[in-house]
């Protein structure tokens, strides 16, 4: 039986292992541009989501996710985002109302 760590294998965490760093007490990745971000721990994830929404609006699941990485990283963070905003109606609200005005 394979160790997983939010439902990815232990092995593949390995392989990434190179992109993380410890600084203080803190993890932190990353990412191709040699950018770091602070690995956000679970509890705090969808409050991060939630605020992102709040300051920014009805935001893509692409928009989103902008935002939200140049603030922190955790695995399966396209998923949480992808389900914040579908699950949003007033997202959707939004998203119509700009297609049927053109804006």
């Amino acid at each position: 039986m394979e160790d997983y760590l939010e439902g990815v294998p232990c092995q593949i965490i390995k392989l990434e292992a190179t992109h993380f760093i410890l600084n203080e007490g803190r993890l932190l990745r990353k990412d191709s541009e040699g950018v770091l971000t602070l690995y956000i721990e679970l509890e705090f994830r969808g409050d991060l989501i939630q605020r992102m929404h709040n300051e920014y609006g009805y935001l893509s699941s692409h928009e989103m996710k902008d935002l939200v990485v140049r603030r922190g990283w955790w695995l399966k963070m396209d998923q949480d985002i992808q389900e914040f905003v579908e699950s949003c109606s007033n997202f959707h609200i939004a998203q119509k109302a700009t297609i049927n005005t053109g804006t």
